[in-house]
């Protein structure tokens, strides 16, 4: 038997059939299976990249303590902001851009994924951010008119520039 790309030749009759099977289907003789070591090749192979045990810890842990600290703040900041005598609620004008870094932090930075998708979840969160800004601010359409253009035509560059090196 010869192991050609991932093909088996019978002894038999000369047929070339795939390496998986124990028998050839022209002359039914058994194949040699203590031979038959090769693998079945039908597509290349392909090394995968192996990452780092140590790196993924870490950015678990970065993660993990992104993630706590960014809700003891949040929960902190409503506690006071409850227990205040004021009778306007300004902790969400806080906790949307900490909530906001949180996020970027262990999306963008920690996460293996595509860079497009990293830059579309940016373009979206700086949006939510600024609108959010814009309507606590009394809504005067800066964030529509002018902001959100403006990111979505640098974000398209920036993909455009990324796609052509």
């Amino acid at each position: 038997m010869n192991g050609v790309c991932g093909m088996t030749k019978c002894k038999g009759c000369g047929v070339l059939v795939d390496g998986a099977l124990r028998s050839c289907p022209l002359c039914r003789r058994k194949f040699d299976v203590s031979a038959d070591n090769h693998v079945n090749e039908w597509y290349p192979r392909y090394e995968t990249v192996s990452q780092n045990s140590e790196t993924n810890e870490s950015n678990v842990k970065i993660i993990k303590t992104t993630l706590f600290t960014s809700i003891v703040i949040c929960c902190v900041l409503v506690l006071i902001n409850a227990f205040a005598l004021n009778d306007r609620l300004w902790c969400h004008t806080i906790i949307i851009p900490i909530i906001y870094v949180a996020f970027t932090r262990t999306h963008t930075f920690c996460s293996h994924a595509h860079l497009g998708l990293k830059i579309l979840f940016q373009v979206v969160a700086v949006t939510g951010l600024l609108l959010a800004v814009d309507i606590q601010s009394g809504f005067s359409r800066w964030s529509v008119n002018y902001a959100f253009p403006t990111l979505i035509i640098v974000a398209t560059h920036v993909m455009v520039i990324i796609t052509w090196q």
